[in-house]
């Protein structure tokens, strides 16, 4: 059970790569990379997670999130969790199809923060703007704000440090100036830290969130990474479903039902009731999700296509394959209709929509479908990882099954070869087994007769 889990998961996560062509500017933001103090690796963390949340619901911009980047180093080759560095920030860019990417060092150190925001062009990869801020650490919100309204602007950057605000009172005839500070610096730092302890030190992580939720009861930002953590990682289903509902009903009490962050809160919740196997419930969700989808379908046709091939995988696991069909045909249309097609996205969507059809029983009509989704990964050099192995594994299939054997021989040798290198030896060894029988002559059976002399 729990390999078919964890089957699922990457399963699903393979639906949040970006694949836009069209629509909003994409903008990969680098994780930020601290070159001073390593315990304050959470102002780094901090500033990306509040500049990504500000900038949901801006149309002009779409800021790929770190899950997507994650997918992505995997697909590019990248297994570790090491810095992206030069040609490593490329191969990412150009698999998530990004305008830009932003690359941020800082050092902080005795109060003080140095901040340096580099922003690229990836149609030429040279920069276009680079933005450097030096300020006390304590007017962090003024420096997020900044770096983001820079992001949005092609204006040259000036950063104006904000005027402290001092307070006077008076105590038994005397009077006393003390500057004003902010009640919001803690939390914030309870939180940024929750964020950047969030994969490697869980418990921790967990701790500085229940922190945060105990000064502000209602940080929806707080409430959703907890309940990331209760789920992926405590397995504490009902934990996490509890901190989801609670930021549904204060997202509802400040009037965000129709906002994008809404619609990803619905999703989340619809996945755990799934994976508690209550559909009923999750379907609920999901409609709420597709109320405010649909305001944005024509705005975000990307984001919407993903937002359907989501729906569709939670129907896959419950067994609704022709529904799971349905709503991946509805991705490739939005897809089609946008001129979408030029993205590994695209392809990732052809195979399954193939293996799919298989899986009902209609194998004749799945070839164009492999072979859309062959020349995608093909397109964007993609060829080394295990979906397009699998693409010319059933294409070789395909092909022995037409007598076409130098094609099929082909397709099925180089699958073996990628699976080998991925690790893959039992799907390797079937592959060579089918590539070595396409020429090998059959054998005639020896029977005794029983006619003899």
């Amino acid at each position: 059970m729990k390999k078919l889990f964890s089957v699922c998961i990457v399963f699903f996560s393979l639906l949040c790569i970006p694949s836009y062509a069209a629509g909003p500017e994409t903008i990969l933001l680098i994780p930020f990379t601290n070159t001073g103090d390593q315990d304050c690796s959470w102002i780094g963390t901090g500033i990306r997670e509040n500049i990504q949340r500000a900038l949901r619901e801006n149309n002009a911009v779409r800021i790929i999130s770190s899950a997507d980047i994650r997918i992505a180093r995997r697909y590019t080759g990248l297994f570790d969790d090491t810095p992206l560095k030069g040609n490593q920030i490329q191969s990412v860019s150009s698999a998530l199809k990004a305008d830009k990417a932003v690359i941020t060092r800082y050092r902080s150190s005795a109060g003080k923060i140095h901040i340096e925001m580099e922003i690229i062009r990836c149609s030429d990869w040279t920069t276009s703007k680079i933005m450097t801020i030096d300020d006390l650490s304590e007017n962090i919100f003024s420096i997020q704000e900044a770096l983001k309204n820079g992001l949005l602007s092609d204006a040259p950057f000036e950063y104006t440090p904000p005027k402290p605000v001092y307070v006077t009172v008076k105590r038994k005839k005397k009077k006393y100036t003390y500057k004003k500070e902010n009640p919001y610096l803690l939390p914030y730092e309870w939180y940024a830290r929750g964020l950047s302890l969030q994969e490697k030190k869980p418990a921790a992580a967990l701790d500085y969130l229940i922190r945060t939720l105990r000064y502000d009861p209602e940080h929806v930002g707080a409430l959703c990474a907890a309940a990331d953590i209760a789920h992926n990682k405590q397995d504490i289903i009902d934990g996490a479903l509890g901190y989801l509902l609670r930021a549904d009903r204060i997202s509802v009490r400040y009037g965000e039902s129709g906002t994008l962050r809404y619609a990803d809160l619905m999703i989340r919740i619809a996945d755990i009731y799934e994976h508690k196997k209550d559909l009923t419930r999750a379907q609920i969700y999901i409609s709420r999700a597709h109320e405010v989808w649909n305001k944005h379908k024509k705005t975000r046709p990307g984001e919407y296509a993903e937002f359907l091939s989501e729906i569709a995988v939670l129907y896959l696991h419950n067994g609704y394959k022709n529904t799971a069909i349905d709503y991946f045909s509805s991705a490739q249309q939005v897809m089609e209709e946008y001129s979408l097609q030029d993205s590994f996205r695209y392809g990732w969507l052809m195979k399954q929509t193939a293996e799919l059809y298989e899986d009902c029983g209609r194998p004749e009509i799945v070839e164009p479908y492999y072979v859309q989704a062959y020349n995608s990964f093909s397109r964007h050099g993609l060829t080394t990882m295990e979906d397009y192995a699998d693409c010319e594994y059933r294409l070789g299939q395909l092909y022995a099954s037409r007598n076409e054997k130098v094609k099929a021989e082909a397709m099925l040798r180089d699958a073996q070869r990628i699976y080998a290198n991925n690790w893959l030896y039992a799907k390797a060894k079937k592959a060579q087994k089918e590539a070595d029988d396409i020429f090998t002559p059959v054998k005639p059976v020896k029977t005794k007769s029983f006619w003899t002399d």
